[in-house]
């Protein structure tokens, strides 16, 4: 037992070298080669309000006259990490990327210890599966808040499960603080907390009702009045009580909501709305899930070509791995609705616009799923070379 935990660590250690040495090699080049491939369209978003709450305590944007635009689109977490290490610590942008890159190989130690908890011989392959993800890679040598988020998405993940194995309250809270945190990052996960409550309730309704019903509640009550907090911000500042109205603004710019109205008038469409409406879903379905991921930021033929001709493949072994995993544990259905949860929102909120990067926040999920479905599948495929 000490040799094989011995054995594990060893190889474990191995993963993680080679993940964070491939990484580092990808950023080294971009510093060098194209130095601006860091900076997308939506870093300026983050960067200035983060960097004016630090320097002068104030989450907002200053128009040319200096009038001041509180702002509410973005939610303080990312901005603030920009912020703290540019301004208060001094740090580069660059030394900000490679900050991501050590905080996103620690979440793929986090996968690794979640993965254990659930069953030890998985735990190997999930953390494998994740730190050599090529959207987990690419959106932590990116200035966008996809990174910083999946790193607080895989500790809440660890702590959820440990919950759903001990029912201990205070786990369930200290998960529930995680959540709050990494939906200040980015408010996607905002009605997570209504599906993970009911998740509770659900799962221990049949055994303890009564117990279901008050963690269900303690779990609402510390979500919702934590991230209130930003809503009434919100409202004192602009008189708008929402969390963040960037869910609002993609739905009405890029949404399915409405889309075969907006299209109808400058394409040539034929089909009937309930036609159309189950062709784009399955098509952003399809993009969610499937599209490898790549590199072309950095500006360089064969690092993009290397990145496709690596990542189809890749989709396809974890595919595998989480179509033949047994869902028969509330543990499983845990990390399989979650996943679906981020599809949903992801492919009705954005549309054809969904991309791999927005699969990177819930590769921590996905990985412990495609492991424990290899661990199926690979013994088929054993005796079928064996025949």
């Amino acid at each position: 037992m000490l040799s094989r935990l011995n054995r594990d660590n060893k190889i474990l250690i191995l993963i993680i070298i080679a993940s964070l040495a491939i990484k580092l090699a990808i950023f080294g080049y971009g510093m060098v080669k194209m130095p601006s491939y860091k900076f997308m369209p939506d870093t300026p978003t983050y960067a200035e309000p983060g960097i004016n709450l630090v320097e002068k305590g104030i989450f907002a944007t200053f128009t040319e006259d200096g009038t001041v635009k509180y702002e509410v689109i973005r939610t303080p977490g990312y901005p603030l990490f920009l912020g703290f290490f540019n301004k208060s610590m001094g740090l580069s942008f660059d030394a900000i990327i490679a900050i991501q890159l050590l905080l996103i190989t620690f979440a793929g130690y986090v996968v690794y210890k979640a993965a254990y908890e659930l069953d030890k011989k998985i735990a190997l392959l999930a953390a494998f599966i994740f730190l050599f993800d090529l959207p987990v890679t690419m959106t932590s040598l990116l200035l966008l808040s996809e990174s910083l988020y999946t790193v607080f998405m895989a500790i809440f993940m660890y702590l959820f499960l440990k919950y759903l194995k001990t029912r201990n309250i205070y786990i369930l809270i200290s998960s529930a603080v995680l959540l709050i945190m990494a939906t200040y990052i980015r408010p996607i996960s905002y009605y997570l907390g209504l599906c993970i409550a009911g998740g509770v309730l659900f799962s221990l309704m049949t055994s303890d009702f009564k117990k279901a019903l008050a963690h269900c509640l303690i779990f609402l009550m510390v979500f919702y009045s934590l991230t209130g907090v930003w809503s009434y911000r919100n409202y004192i500042r602009t008189g708008t009580a929402e969390f963040s109205p960037i869910g609002k603004m993609d739905l009405q710019n890029m949404g399915l909501t409405h889309k075969y109205a907006r299209e109808i008038r400058s394409k040539d469409i034929k089909t009937t709305p309930a036609l159309y409406y189950t062709g784009q879903a399955a098509e952003c379905i399809n993009i969610f899930f499937t599209r490898p991921g790549t590199l072309k930021y950095l500006r360089s033929v064969p690092i993009k070509v290397l990145s496709k001709v690596f990542g189809y493949p890749w989709v396809v072994f974890w595919i595998a791995g989480l179509f033949f995993a047994r869902y028969n544990k509330v543990t499983h259905l845990f990390l399989l609705f979650t996943i679906l949860y981020f599809m949903a929102v992801s492919v009705v909120g954005v549309g054809l616009c969904v991309g791999s990067r927005f699969r990177a926040p819930v590769m921590p999920l996905i990985s412990i799923l495609s492991a424990s479905g290899w661990m199926v599948l690979y013994p088929k495929i054993k005796s079928l070379i064996r025949k």
